[in-house]
């Protein structure tokens, strides 16, 4: 079918092989010419000629050079070649794309005549009856070819009855050798178990086979063979008295599946060069118009829409609003081709609902079985859209050249009259000698008193040609090529007498075209001289600047941009920071310097870059590559914006001073000063310890004193007594209780002392895990705990919320101990006793809480309960010292204790620990 298509193309198609030179095309070899094309080029279907020696003279350069372009880019082109062959104008549309190591060209020839286009139908109806002529004929020798080329007659056994003799010439074999022992030996051993599985079958079941297979010549090779082979009617052989036999034809169809394999690579050439034809080709099956065929050139088209099996209807609304579908059903009603060159189409784009329109060359031509009605439409359409628009283009430029050429004298006079109000100096200069044709009143004031107009450049001007300005005219001239000058100085030679006088000018040298020619080069100048001097004197400026700040004794830098490029590092700098100045210069700040990124600095250059408020900051700390680790510098340093004189900022300069001595000395100082008002505080705790230990001493001590001086007293008096009298006894027994009395207290206010000299925690600090040490506090209570227990009471632990505290472990036990002691000593008679030990964290401490139902206390007892030897209960034994204790060690420990209590109802203490003490 693909060679079919090709044939009734209404357009040329050439299939082209370069031939190469040196790695490059440098000719094509035609490897096929449709019909179409052999008629456009007067060539047969294999021309033995290269491209260039059969194209006519006057377009061969220009086509060789669209094709070879065309190849080595891989892309679609296109491309309109006109000229003159065999004694007639003509204008040919080449189309192009690359197929592998192939080139496809349509050739389309435009400009046909009507006797063309008969010759043409007549030509089409010629092929075709050929076509079909050609068919029948190849039907024909396929039947010849499909003759049997050996016969043979076999019984119900499988013996050979009768051979023919191609049998014995293909095999070599001799007639005695029994034919059902050699068949099976000359069989391919792939094709063997089938073949004699279903032949034997076939037998036994007395019905017919028909198998292919390759069998083994005299020559030992393999050849494909058709093999078929039907039982007699039973009847026959049972009314001949004889078993049954099967007559049967073995085929060579070597020969057929090579042709089959070379017509399957043939369909693969032919789809794959109808697949790069830049031609869109498509088939549409049946009335409904189904696709049956498209080329990858027409799917590009239609946006990869187009889908087999579907019809045009479905998968294009739009096709049918414009006519198509009627155009198509009315060649297959009719049977006549359809041609409509330069057919305005659109495809609707089904997301957006655009609608770009394209133009299109259509041919469609109808498809039939030889002489039956046509059954399909072959349809052949190329892009003409660029050609269209580019008609259109030049017939739109062409009006529009009329109407500007109209224009063109009153404008020049509008021109002249501009120019003569601009203060730019303006010159048109004509010829290559560059005369001067026109200036303005700004050009001639730069050359006062001298004749311009008329006169050549090098006799007006002639101090233009050292200064190199004549030879700049001279290439703009030649080449076309604008020249655009910047600042360039002109020295002036004025009237004799006054010195010459130089001015800078910004200025093009632009070339003037009358058409496709250069007649001249205007001129176009800006006087800058003021601009040039004034940067001259920044410059002046900024290179005193930057001495003066390279001398200065601070540290200074400037940044510019996001990066913060230095741009300016004084020697102080330099060394503050442990750059090289030279090398510093141009970098980004914090590439030279890569230990600053994450210190804060680029956020605080960000806020003075983006706002335009300075920033400064007193020791700022800064850890730098030359100070050792964790031991940053200390600097005063102020960044403050820079502006131009348009008042945009431009940069940020900055300038700092190390302080790094200055704040460590003032450190060690007020480390020096907040060890002295520890001190300080210390000491007043002790003196405030101190007379409390003074008082309670001539307080608690007084007493057993008083008392055993009594007891003395009396002692004395009783042995003077008769033994029977004095009651010795009963004194000592009274004597001894007081020293008891008076060694506990002389005991609680040395524990006090202690306590007060160690003000830093007693033991290692660390964390201290509660559960462990809370077990043994529980150990050395376990008398009170029994009696507790005895009396339904019970001790409840929850330290999960917080397992651990920081102190000293001694110091943790005397506090745990001394607040679960008193919760079970002081418990309520008339209720068990019940006490929650708990731990928890609060803001900056960890809390160690112990909550009972004991006795408890009013509000006003709260106000002494943590004062020395203050007992609240006198009906348990006691020294009132227990909680003063515990507040020692939380006061040394930097935290507090609190209560909250209801007579009658229990208590709640809560011991405060800092977070951290280490």
């Amino acid at each position: 079918m693909l060679a079919a298509l090709l044939a009734v193309a209404p357009t040329g198609v050439a299939v082209l092989r370069p031939v190469y030179t040196r790695g490059e095309p440098a000719d094509f070899a035609c490897v096929h010419l449709n019909l179409r094309a052999q008629r456009l080029l007067g060539l047969p279907e294999r021309p033995a000629d290269t491209l260039l020696t059969w194209l006519p003279a006057d377009v061969a350069p220009a086509s060789f050079q669209f094709l070879r372009t065309t190849f080595n880019a891989g892309q679609p082109g296109h491309f309109d070649a006109q000229g003159q062959c065999r004694g007639r104008a003509y204008h040919l549309g080449l189309a192009a794309q690359r197929a592998g190591d192939l080139l496809v060209v349509s050739l389309n020839d435009p400009v046909r005549s009507a006797v063309e286009d008969a010759l043409r139908q007549s030509q089409a109806r010629e092929q075709a009856a050929r076509a079909a002529a050609e068919a029948t004929a190849q039907r024909l020798l396929l039947v010849t070819e499909s003759l049997p080329s050996t016969t043979f007659i076999v019984d119900q056994s499988g013996q050979a009855i009768y051979i023919s003799p191609q049998w014995y010439a293909y095999t070599g074999l001799t007639p005695h050798l029994p034919f059902k022992d050699a068949w099976s030996t000359l069989l391919h051993p792939d094709d063997c178990p089938a073949i004699i599985q279903e032949r034997s079958a076939a037998l036994a079941e007395g019905r017919g086979w028909h198998y292919e297979f390759r069998l083994r010549g005299a020559d030992g090779r393999y050849r494909w063979f058709a093999s078929q082979g039907m039982p007699e009617p039973l009847a026959a052989a049972q009314a001949a008295g004889r078993p049954r036999q099967w007559f049967g034809s073995t085929l060579d169809i070597e020969a057929l599946k090579q042709a089959q394999q070379q017509l399957a690579q043939q369909e693969q050439q032919l789809t794959n060069i109808l697949s790069a034809l830049p031609a869109g080709v498509v088939t549409f099956e049946g009335e409904d118009l189904r696709y049956s065929f498209f080329n990858d050139t027409f799917q590009r088209r239609v946006q990869g829409r187009a889908m087999l099996g579907h019809t045009v209807a479905e998968q294009f609304p739009e096709a049918d609003e414009q006519g198509f579908l009627a155009m198509l059903r009315q060649v297959l009603r009719t049977g006549e081709a359809h041609r409509a060159p330069e057919t305005r189409t659109y495809l609707r784009d089904p997301h957006t609902g655009a609608q770009p329109e394209s133009y299109l060359d259509l041919t469609y031509l109808p498809l039939r079985y030889g002489q039956q009605p046509p059954h399909a439409v072959l349809g052949f359409s190329v892009d003409v859209t660029e050609r269209v628009q580019a008609r259109r283009q030049a017939e739109a430029a062409r009006t529009a050249l009329l109407a500007a050429a109209e224009q063109t004298a009153a404008l020049r006079e509008t021109f002249y009259q501009l120019f003569e109000q601009t203060p730019a100096c303006i010159a048109l200069l004509r010829g290559a000698g560059h005369r001067f044709d026109y200036v303005n009143l700004a050009y001639q004031q730069l050359f006062p008193e001298r004749q311009l107009r008329g006169l050549p450049l090098a006799e007006a001007l002639p101090e233009t040609i050292e200064q190199g300005f004549l030879a700049l005219l001279d290439k703009v001239y030649q080449t076309g090529e604008t020249h655009f000058g910047q600042e360039v100085k002109l020295t002036a030679v004025l009237a004799a007498g006054q010195p010459p006088r130089a001015t800078y000018f910004d200025f093009t040298y632009q070339a003037m075209r009358e058409g496709a020619a250069i007649v001249g080069v205007s001129i176009f100048a800006f006087d800058v001289t003021e601009r040039v001097l004034a940067r001259t004197q920044r410059e002046t400026q900024q290179r005193q600047i930057t001495q003066v700040f390279e001398q200065a004794p601070v540290a200074i830098c400037v940044f510019r941009g996001a990066e913060y490029l230095l741009e300016l590092v004084n020697p102080p700098m330099g060394e503050m920071l442990g750059l090289d100045p030279a090398q510093a210069l141009g970098q980004p700040f914090f590439e030279a310097l890569p230990e600053l990124v994450d210190q804060g600095l680029r956020e605080l250059l960000d806020a003075v870059r983006t706002t335009g408020v300075p920033y400064a900051v007193q020791e700022r700390p800064v850890q730098l590559a030359r100070h050792a680790a964790g031991t940053p510098g200390y600097f005063n340093f102020v960044y403050e914006p820079l502006y131009d004189e348009r008042g945009q900022r431009t940069g940020i300069a900055c300038m700092a001073t190390e302080v790094s001595e200055q704040v460590r000395a003032r450190q060690l100082v007020s480390a020096a000063n907040e060890e002295l008002r520890a001190a300080n505080r210390q000491l007043t705790r002790t003196n405030a310890d101190l007379d409390t230990f003074i008082y309670t001493a001539s307080h608690d001590l007084k007493t057993p004193i008083s008392n055993i001086e009594g007891l003395v007293l009396a002692l004395r008096e009783d042995l003077a007594l008769p033994a029977s009298q004095a009651d010795l006894t009963g004194l000592l027994d009274l004597m001894q209780r007081d020293v008891e009395r008076f060694k506990r207290t002389i005991a609680h206010l040395t524990d006090l002392t202690m306590l007060q000299q160690a003000h830093l925690p007693d033991g290692p600090v660390g964390e201290v895990a509660l559960a462990p040490l809370v077990a043994a506090v529980c150990a050395d209570l376990r008398p009170q705990l029994e009696a507790a227990a005895a009396a339904g009471g019970e001790l409840l632990v929850e330290v999960a919320a917080c397992p651990t505290v920081a102190g000293a472990e001694k110091n943790l036990r005397s506090v745990v101990l001394n607040l679960l002691s008193n919760a079970l000593k002081y418990r309520h008679p008339a209720r068990p006793p019940r006490v929650v030990l708990r731990s928890y964290t609060v803001a900056g401490y960890q809390v160690l809480e112990v909550q009972d139902n004991g006795l408890g206390f009013d509000l006003k007892q709260q106000a002494k309960v943590f004062g020395l030897f203050q007992r609240l209960h006198d009906h348990v034994t006691g020294s009132g010292v227990g909680l003063f204790v515990v507040q020692k060690i939380l006061d040394n420990a930097g935290g507090r204790i609190e209560v909250d209590s209801q007579l009658g109802v229990g208590s709640t203490f809560r011991a405060y620990f800092p977070a951290s003490i280490l």
